[in-house]
C-alpha cells in the first residue's frame, strides 16, 4: 500500500490496495490525516510520532492501522520525508 501526505500528516494520494484493505474509496482516502488512520491505542502518541518522522527523515516499524469498520490490522511501514518538497511517502505491507 502506498501513501502520499502532506507536512500535516493530510493524505494527497493512496493507491488501490491502500483503499482495498482499509474499505476507504480513494476520495475518502483523501479526506483523512494520520491521525484518522490510527488504532485508538496509538491515537494519543500520533503527533510525538508524526514530529520524530519529520524530524529524522525517515521511519520503520510496525503500526497499528484503522479501518474503516473501525478494526485494527498490523502493518509493517516504511516512510520518508520530502520524496517531493512537503510529500513524504509511506509504504504499507499487511502482516
Amino acid at each position: 500500500m502506498v501513501l502520499l501526505a502532506d507536512d500535516e500528516g493530510r493524505y494527497l494520494d493512496a493507491n488501490d490496495p491502500f483503499c482495498r484493505v482499509t474499505g476507504y474509496s480513494l476520495d475518502e482516502a483523501l479526506g483523512l490525516s494520520v491521525r484518522d488512520i490510527t488504532s485508538p491505542d496509538l491515537s494519543t502518541h500520533v503527533g510525538g510520532l508524526w514530529r520524530r518522522f519529520m524530524g529524522q527523515g525517515a521511519m520503520a516499524g510496525r503500526y497499528e492501522l484503522k479501518l474503516k469498520n473501525g478494526k485494527v490490522r498490523v502493518v509493517a511501514y516504511q516512510a520518508v520525508t520530502n520524496v517531493l518538497p512537503g510529500v513524504h511517502i509511506s509504504l504499507l505491507r499487511p502482516l
